[in-house]
């Protein structure tokens, strides 16, 4: 490829483009392209130029060769990244709930049949004797044409459980089949024909979940009972109204990109609302409404938006009346924990809601492991992500993380190849390149390093955003510009600053920035310990009484 470069004289990389860990892209330029379009007697004319060698004509043939090889030698590559050696390890017992089909005819009741299959998930995963796919990665079949054996090699489960459902006024029918996913055999079958109520709903999916329990694991039981079992809704209409923001909730939480889009937010807040004022003694809808402010802040926290802690504020409230009124409600513990670490740098009270939550027995392990990671406990937190990762196979958020933790810890290597099959599940993640040139650069693949930064740099981000790549691309003067641009600028860009400062050895501008900003709000150092050469700071009197003042441990080196 680097002799082929060089004889057609691309050595801007632009003709042939690396594509990191999969190949090459041959992209000629437009003119070579409308060369191609032309009449026979452009053509004719182009051929005669003396300019134009032979050689590129060879070059580019041996280009084209070399793409189509490598397309044949891929050709069926299943494009999931978690398919080898699935089959070897699926667990017997283990089993995914797909969304229940709508069969209601004016196709409405979508959300109903999300809700309806979330439930008996949900009921599932109270039999230790199961594992249970996160709906996360189940519900990415939706609407796709796969057999059982590929949804079952694909999700790691042994078995499926699908169904449909058809309202027709107050009636309700419901079916659903379990399979057997390796040889596609129905193990179990049934409908059910009922009034559409509450108690009616309840009864089938507990019905449903213990008949597949049964079904899988001969005998499974589910764990023992809370001492104080979860209120069920008494409002047939709240229940509605918490299944229909439940649907826009999982929309949020399953984008493959943040979801910033308003309307999706505003549309889930006001169905836990009017949830809420039909039943406002039930639990559950005060939890989703908590998450859904959670999920909010989340995605705006590190842009300064003004609303930001405000929504951090209203989902700790709700997810606290959650607990008021059922309080041993695992879940809404697990993001509580989440919540006052990120408001109120509360880390014992982090610690004490996640304890709560897995003593439960409904804790999130990738909620967890944000916990755990912002601990500088990197090493537990990997086994929770890799446990959220088992029970989620196809989602990309805890994969994510993990790479970042991978990153903290400075395996980077180990974080490139998370970050590779993020790219292969989310395609659309092109936030995730830059990120990956950092990493090539570290571990001293400069090319693709370089490639993937000049394809990706946006010039539209701040400069501080590259800082880092900067220094490590040797474009130092670059690098001291973009650090005094962030540090007149006043922003949440603490890691950039910090870290570009100490990869230029500029120790005390990175502390003077580090206590500037832990002065204007100490929650902005929550992921300190993962900025790039951090551990030069190790021992350091000012670093530690930063952290110390914070609540946060001293570095991990």
């Amino acid at each position: 490829i680097v002799e082929i470069r060089k004889a057609i004289g691309d050595h801007s990389h632009t003709i042939i483009r690396t594509v990191p860990k999969r190949g090459f892209i041959f992209d000629p330029p437009e003119s070579i392209r409308t060369e191609s379009r032309g009449n026979r007697r452009a053509q004719s004319e182009i051929r005669n130029r003396k300019s134009y060698k032979p050689w590129v004509v060879l070059a580019t043939v041996v280009v084209i060769v070399i793409v189509v090889l490598a397309l044949r030698q891929n050709e069926g590559e299943d494009p999931d990244p978690i398919v080898d050696g699935i089959q070897a390890t699926m667990p017997p017992n283990s089993i995914a709930v797909l969304p229940f089909v709508d069969m209601s005819e004016r196709q409405d009741q979508k959300y109903l049949g999300d809700g309806i299959a979330e439930e008996i998930l949900s009921k599932l995963t109270d039999y230790p004797d199961l594992v249970v796919i996160a709906r996360t990665s189940s519900f990415l079949f939706r609407d796709r044409q796969a057999d059982m054996s590929e949804i079952g090699r694909r999700l790691n489960s042994a078995h499926v459980l699908e169904g449909s459902i058809r309202k027709s006024g107050n009636q309700l029918r419901i079916t659903a089949q379990l399979i057997e996913t390796r040889g596609g055999t129905h193990v179990w079958a049934q409908s059910f024909d009922r009034e559409l109520t509450v108690e009616n709903l309840l009864e089938i999916q507990s019905e449903v979940a213990a008949s597949v329990a049964d079904a899988i694991a001969s005998g499974a039981t589910p764990a023992s009972p809370q001492r104080n079992p979860l209120r069920v809704a008494t409002n047939a209409a709240a229940y509605d109204l918490y299944l229909e923001g439940m649907y826009y909730l999982r929309q949020i939480e399953m984008a493959a990109l943040p979801t910033y889009e308003g309307d999706v937010y505003d549309t889930a807040i006001e169905l836990f609302e009017a949830s809420i004022s039909l039943d406002p003694d039930w639990a559950l809808p005060h939890a989703a409404l908590g998450r859904t402010m959670q999920s909010r802040a989340g995605i705006f926290q590190d842009n300064e938006h003004a609303e930001t802690f405000g929504w951090y504020r209203l989902a700790k409230a709700h997810l606290l009346e959650a607990i008021r009124l059922d309080p041993e409600y695992a879940l809404a513990y697990s993001f509580l924990g989440h919540v006052v670490l990120r408001l109120e740098l509360d880390v014992a009270g982090a610690a004490a809601a996640h304890a709560r939550a897995q003593e439960l027995g409904g804790y999130f392990p990738w909620r967890y492991a944000l916990f755990l990671r912002s601990m500088s406990r990197y090493e537990e937190a990997t086994e929770q992500y890799q446990l959220a990762i088992e029970r989620d196979p196809l989602s990309a958020g805890p994969r994510h993380q993990l790479a970042t933790t991978y990153r903290c810890m400075g395996r980077y290597e180990d974080s490139i190849a998370e970050l590779e099959k993020v790219l292969r599940l989310a395609p659309s993640r092109d936030d995730l390149h830059i990120p990956l040139a950092f990493l090539h650069l570290k571990t001293g693949n400069a090319e693709i390093g370089r490639e993937l930064f000049e394809r990706y740099r946006d010039p539209e981000t701040a400069p501080i955003k590259y800082g880092k790549i900067y220094v490590m691309l040797g474009m130092i003067d670059k690098a001291y510009e973009a650090l005094e641009q962030a540090e007149s600028a006043d922003r949440w860009w603490l890691e950039d600053v910090a870290g570009t400062a100490l990869m230029l050895g500029e120790k005390d501008r990175a502390l003077e920035y580090l206590e500037l900003a832990a002065s204007d709000d100490p929650r902005r150092l929550i992921h300190v310990h993962c900025v790039d050469e951090i551990q030069s700071l190790a021992g350091d009197s000012r670093f530690r009484k930063l952290l110390e003042n914070a609540g946060l441990p001293e570095l991990p080196y």
